[in-house]
């Protein structure tokens, strides 16, 4: 096959049809903001004390801003990349579906002292360009764009900035742990939730059909992870991978008897847990 001739939009549609399922905004919102104050705690306290292999830290070095940028960040959470990008540029503009996480991030950006961030409660799906958001010198989506119509908001986030686009995705390696969980259950770990999606390479051979030059950059960070209690970390567990059955629970208990410590009130892996992202990202000319 001639790859001018394969139509990625289509093949990213097609894989979501297969599975019989679109891009539901409701239960993104429902979703998120049931997850909020989870996403929330693995993240509030990280700002100050950032290593450089880090997911945030490695981002603020690939991203390049400005004192007087103001940046778009989609799908902001509760401030992940939105608090250290409002410490960095003259104004920072969140947009995420979840109220929830909007919220969350309202009050991490009050505990930091910033009162540069804007707040747009809406799925990236439902903006229009030029009449509910402005212009923004650098757009950011990290995880957050995998909308149905990839084409249609792809050129929606062009159209939108004025310098450089940033978005990142997860790669085949996702999580070093899912991993080792996934091995030792018996799962075959390439067709779990957190993988089971077209994958990057459809947005970046989408984004040369439409005549985009963009780079492709990939990190390999630390993930940190912190958790109530071992129920907690199987919850987060199966965020990523799927619902456990009762006799696959048990036995995730027994992998996390060799794999949790507590150091005061926090659980967390006792190994250095590691993760694969992709920039894919390119500088408007203008």
């Amino acid at each position: 096959m001639i790859f001018e001739k394969i139509d990625w939009n289509e093949e990213w549609k097609d894989f979501f049809n297969t599975k019989k399922e679109t891009i539901n905004v409701t239960n993104k919102q429902e979703t998120w903001n049931k997850r909020a104050r989870r996403f929330n705690e693995s993240i509030k306290n990280g700002w100050n004390n950032l290593s450089d292999e880090d997911y945030i830290t490695q981002i603020l070095r690939k991203v390049d801003v400005d004192k007087d940028d103001s940046v778009l960040d989609i799908g902001s959470g509760p401030g992940t990349l939105a608090i250290p990008f409002a410490k960095k540029v003259k104004s920072v503009t969140a947009l995420d579906v979840s109220i929830e996480m909007l919220n969350l991030l309202k009050e991490n950006a009050l505990a930091e002292g910033l009162n540069n961030i804007k707040y747009i409660n809406s799925a990236w799906e439902d903006v229009d360009v030029g009449k509910n958001i402005e212009r923004h010198d650098v757009v950011i989506a990290s995880r957050s764009l995998i909308p149905y119509d990839l084409k249609k908001e792809l050129t929606k986030v062009d159209k939108i900035a004025k310098k450089a686009v940033y978005l990142i995705y997860p790669t085949k390696d996702g999580h070093s742990y899912d991993k080792k969980l996934c091995a030792f259950l018996g799962k075959d770990y390439n067709s779990i939730k957190s993988t089971n999606f077209p994958g990057f390479i459809y947005v970046y051979n989408l984004l040369y059909q439409m005549e985009i030059d963009a780079n492709a950059e990939f990190l390999n960070c630390k993930r940190v992870a912190y958790f109530k209690d071992t129920d907690d970390a199987i919850s987060d567990f199966e965020w990523r991978i799927g619902q456990f059955t009762q006799d696959e629970k048990e036995r995730v208990k027994l992998f996390l008897d060799n794999e949790l410590i507590e150091k005061d009130g926090i659980v967390r892996f006792k190994d250095e847990s590691k993760t694969k992202w992709v920039v894919i990202w390119w500088k408007k000319e203008e």
